[in-house]
């Protein structure tokens, strides 16, 4: 023990660098675990579609919802999210052509009051780079 504070006293830099970066990991990883909502992979959503019902949300334009989108899916702006209500007691995954926006959507249904809430990891991309199914007007001809 006398080694361990004497290597500490020895290193003073070194050992509060260690300890912030401990600080870090552990704040991090607890707050993920504390979050209230969960970033969902496409085959995890996948697996969900299939087993439960769930309200899936996508906030990107119009103009792209038609050309293609999750089957199944609402289109909403992100403006209008207080607008519109949903299930609070089914899962909730929101998408969009961009991760933050979908996390900024999560975000405002656990304000909201929704139980459980996910966004779709990677955004619409990740589902499409995965050669998941869309549906619409012209993902027909894709």
């Amino acid at each position: 023990m006398d080694q361990v504070i004497e290597f500490f006293s020895n290193h003073l830099i070194l050992s509060v660098s260690l300890l912030i970066i401990l600080f870090m990991i552990i704040s991090l990883e607890f707050s993920s675990l504390m979050s209230k909502f969960k970033s969902l992979t496409h085959s995890e959503l996948t697996n969900l579609i299939n087993k439960h019902k769930i309200t899936l949300i996508d906030f990107r334009t119009t103009e792209d919802y038609t050309n293609g989108h999750i089957i199944n899916s609402v289109n909403l702006n992100i403006d209008s999210i207080n607008k519109k209500e949903f299930d609070k007691n089914l899962p909730i995954v929101t998408y969009s052509d961009n991760e933050n926006d979908s996390i900024k959507a999560a975000k405002e249904y656990v304000k909201l009051g929704y139980q459980t809430v996910y966004y779709l990891q990677g955004g619409i991309r990740s589902w499409t780079e995965n050669n998941m199914p869309l549906s619409g007007e012209k993902s027909h001809g894709k």
